[in-house]
């Protein structure tokens, strides 16, 4: 129930925790600490699926699961450097090999927080509760543990230090119809051949949206366009020199104030632009 009064809310300063430790475990003041899958505090080790905690302030010998705290702090601390780490990889996840042991390999490590720092004694991690596991959730769930470093995170995105560009790479529309840098249209079939004889079913429009007919044969010959998707665009140039070409909707759709079933003309020379505006209905815009 939403409040209707002023309420004391009790406040923590976000640094220091207590959590309860795991069975028979060895704490060090001054050991990474991390969360097993129930929550239970235990020393950082070389194994995934552990949740960051901070870094112990006394030290303590846990005897069943549950029974003590362990006092932990979050904040930015120095740990040992367990691979070639550098200034280069500042802003990198770090990953725990043990309780002061710090990796930027992520296999069969579990994220401890970020690496704010790096100098001659080791490497300066910004570790603790708030960063907890930061590849998972959203990032695990969408298979982005790529962006586990921030070079790659910012060569994924387009990104550069300062400078945030938004840009398309690569977009598929319905798995086929692709928009590619600077919202180019690059689905195009050109050189095609409308089919010979003038009947729905035939000459069928697959997933390519700009669609070029160099050779009509015969006036009427024909193309069908693919079942109707609110929002599909499909583009029908006929670029034959005379001849006239048919282009219908797939069964039971109509193209503009046409009957159900029935074929659009698209005269030599002329383009239209076919929209689909429900499961049943396309619109004819052209020519041109």
């Amino acid at each position: 129930m939403a409040l209707s009064a002023d309420r004391d809310t009790p406040k923590r300063d976000g640094e220091q925790f207590e959590y309860p430790c795991a069975a028979s475990k060895t704490f060090y003041a001054g050991a990474l600490v991390v969360l097993d899958s129930s929550g239970n505090a235990e020393p950082a080790t070389a194994a995934t699926g552990k949740i960051a905690a901070g870094v112990c302030q006394e030290a303590l010998v846990s005897t069943s699961a549950a029974a003590e705290n362990v006092k932990v702090r979050s904040g930015t601390f120095r740990f040992v450097n367990g691979e070639t780490i550098t200034k280069a990889h500042i802003g990198d996840v770090a990953y725990a090999d043990d309780d002061q042991t710090i990796y930027r390999t992520s296999t069969g490590r579990s994220a401890v927080g970020v690496i704010t720092d790096v100098d001659s004694l080791g490497v300066w991690v910004s570790v603790g509760a708030p960063l907890a596991a930061p590849t998972a959730g959203l990032l695990a769930a969408n298979n982005l543990s790529d962006v586990g470093t921030l070079a790659t995170a910012q060569s994924n995105l387009g990104l550069t230090d300062g400078t945030i560009l938004a840009r398309f790479e690569t977009l598929l529309i319905d798995g086929a119809t692709t928009l590619a840098a600077g919202l180019n249209l690059t689905s195009i079939s050109a050189a095609l051949t409308a089919h010979v004889g003038s009947s729905q079913g035939d000459g069928a429009i697959t997933t390519t949206v700009v669609n070029q007919y160099g050779t009509v044969a015969n006036a009427g010959d024909a193309a069908t366009l693919p079942t109707a998707v609110a929002g599909k665009v499909v583009i029908v140039a006929n670029l034959a020199a005379t001849n006239s070409m048919d282009v219908f909707p797939a069964t039971g759709a109509s193209i503009g104030i046409g009957s159900a079933n029935a074929a659009k003309a698209v005269a030599a020379g002329n383009t239209y632009i076919f929209l689909a505006v429900s499961t049943t209905q396309w619109l004819a815009i052209g020519a041109v």
